[in-house]
């Protein structure tokens, strides 16, 4: 009691005292209390060891009730592993450490945490309805070129620890894991990850209370490529649209059915294989003028195609969202044809998971697609011709100040875009020459270099 009266302030010390503030309290006291949290933490290993202490059962019921209210509890693991209390798995695309300090968490764990149920592929299609693409949240461009082929993997992932390579061979893409991890990294992790990670949740949960009538699934493996739908019913369905019966007109309608049935991307074959220039067009424009006899024939067709099976579904299936309220209504819209082909702008969409513009085919159209405006395609394109005509690695490298790896990457970046290579060497790691594709592409973007540098924001080196 002496002591007592005579406490000045340097024998008390601030400690914190949950929302009410900061609480004073004396040196001994502060020290005993310490003393005993360690001995407890330190030799106690469950809730049975805390019997005859003062971590009762009631105050272990109240700690672990504050921890849930918490948002970012400051318990350590000793703490937790005492009070026989997990921690719940961080869902969403950030994350803090044991420090405190946000971090961008990896899709892959993102999706798994997501939610605790997983819906069935069965339930998606392979490429994501349109009406999702056209709700969806603000995303960067490159997001938004690989939403159609990534929002399905990402909804199959949600609350499982998801087989990738499965996944992709699910809906038909012939990409290996680390390709589709990358495209996941970027759905997921970029400056509005946040709502599109939000907005695929929500859409999730929808899909669990009110699945599609649809098995997406048998349909992929029934008619795995357009040219399965067959052609018994092509000479009926051009005489409805008044059209002769050429090869071009069944490539176009068997590939219109495919996708009024199985929700396929019509713009990328079985494999994975890009589809793009004049058969893209032309196939956009045969859907969009497509006579209204045209449309009731080929929805009867896919009919008469679901029933042959055995399958009594619905021809095709989307999902309806309420922009006034913002959610997903109970009841889809059943349609017997297809009101587009779910793509506006057809030069500026890419489809590849790992490069700007997946496989071209051909110098002209590789360098038509990075002047469209894909940048790492166009600014990939200035480099390989500012050094096309060195000789060696290290030559071109030096040219542009980067490191000769970079540049190794950029050539089989572009080799693989256009399905050769476009350097030949008499040995590994001998002097390069370009090939006469390499001719081709550096004479085409040579012509074009003005606006490549344009569409790349890229600036030349500058001459010593």
């Amino acid at each position: 009691m002496q002591h007592n009266l005579k406490l000045t302030e340097a024998d008390f010390v601030n400690t914190p005292l949950g929302r009410s503030g900061v609480s004073k309290v004396t040196t001994p006291q502060f020290l005993i209390a310490q003393t005993a949290a360690i001995n407890i933490l330190t030799t106690a290993s469950s809730g049975r060891d805390l019997c005859d202490t003062w971590l009762s059962p009631s105050r272990i019921t109240q700690i672990v009730d504050h921890l849930r209210r918490t948002e970012h509890p400051s318990a350590t693991v000793h703490l937790e592993r005492l009070l026989s209390w997990r921690r719940p798995p961080p869902t969403g695309t950030v994350l803090s450490d044991s420090l405190g300090r946000r971090r961008t968490q990896h899709s892959a764990r993102a999706l798994t945490n997501a939610t605790t149920q997983a819906i069935d592929a069965m339930s998606l299609p392979a490429c994501i309805w349109r009406q999702v693409r056209d709700n969806a949240p603000q995303m960067p461009e490159r997001v938004t070129r690989l939403l159609p082929l990534t929002a399905p993997i990402a909804l199959a992932a949600m609350g499982r620890k998801a087989d990738y390579r499965k996944l992709g061979l699910e809906f038909g893409f012939d990409y290996d894991i680390d390709e589709i991890r990358y495209a996941l990294n970027h759905l997921v992790s970029n400056e509005h990850g946040t709502e599109v990670f939000s907005y695929l949740k929500q859409l999730h949960a929808h899909l669990l209370s009110c699945p599609p009538p649809i098995d997406y699934r048998r349909r992929r493996r029934i008619f795995p490529a357009p040219s399965d739908i067959g052609r018994n019913h092509t000479r009926l369905l051009a005489r409805a649209a008044n059209a002769y019966l050429t090869e071009a007109f069944t490539w176009k309608i068997q590939r219109y059915i495919w996708q009024l049935l199985t929700g396929s991307d019509p713009l990328v074959t079985y494999g994975a294989a890009l589809l793009h220039g004049p058969a893209a067009y032309s196939y956009r424009k045969f859907v969009l003028t497509m006579p209204a006899d045209l449309q009731d024939k080929s929805g009867e067709v896919a009919q008469r195609l679901l029933l042959k099976h055995r399958i009594g579904e619905p021809t095709s299936y989307t999902p309806q969202f309420s922009a006034e309220f913002g959610t997903w209504a109970d009841r889809g819209r059943e349609e017997h044809y297809l009101r587009d082909i779910g793509r506006s702008d057809l030069r500026r969409t890419s489809l590849s998971l790992t490069l700007a513009a997946s496989t071209a085919g051909d110098p002209e159209e590789f360098v038509h697609l990075a002047l469209s405006g894909e940048m790492v395609a166009a600014l990939r394109l200035c480099r390989f011709t500012e050094t096309a005509l060195c000789a060696w690695d290290t030559e071109a490298a030096a040219t542009l100040g980067i490191r000769s790896t970079q540049i190794s990457r950029e050539c089989a970046y572009l080799s693989k875009s256009l399905g050769t290579e476009i350097f030949t060497r008499r040995m590994p790691n001998g002097a390069r020459k370009l090939t006469p594709t390499g001719t081709a592409l550096y004479n085409l973007a040579r012509a074009n270099i003005d606006k490549l540098r344009q569409v790349a924001s890229y600036e030349p080196p500058c001459a010593d």
